[in-house]
């Protein structure tokens, strides 16, 4: 889904850089997690004044291969605090090329679509049942 003609009245946030307290890349079925560090949301506004949101974080590549095993698309589960609890489903997700097993790459994520609002109770029973992989 493309967003430039959709409404964005889903972005909460007035323009600015927000820190993600707890994020998770998961597969489709959001039961394997892979947990994503020094992750920040930015909202911003383009040049043609459409709102538009953005982030990035770190993760560790092989997990994030494993975790890609079971199909190309993710779902990105963030919790920026409070009652801002959300999940993005398949959000295009860049990184570097640089693929060595056990080192940290940064990622960009952009959404393809707006995110659910998840209530805090549903997000914490959510992410405690996350199957978390981790490096070995």
């Amino acid at each position: 889904m493309n967003l430039n003609n959709k409404s964005t009245d889903w972005i909460p946030f007035p323009d600015g850089r927000y820190r993600v307290i707890k994020a998770y890349l998961t597969n489709m079925t959001d039961t394997q997690a892979v947990a994503i560090e020094e992750m920040v949301v930015e909202a911003y506004t383009d040049r043609r004044g459409q709102r538009r949101i953005k982030g990035h974080g770190a993760v560790f590549n092989h997990l994030l291969v494993e975790l890609l095993e079971e199909g190309d698309d993710v779902n990105l589960w963030l919790d920026l605090g409070d009652e801002f609890k959300f999940r993005l489903k398949t959000p295009d997700i860049r990184s570097g090329k640089l693929f060595m097993p056990h080192v940290k790459s940064t990622f960009q994520f952009y959404p393809r679509q707006p995110w659910d609002v998840i209530g805090a109770t549903d997000f914490e029973t959510t992410v405690d049942a996350f199957e978390l992989l981790t490096s070995r």
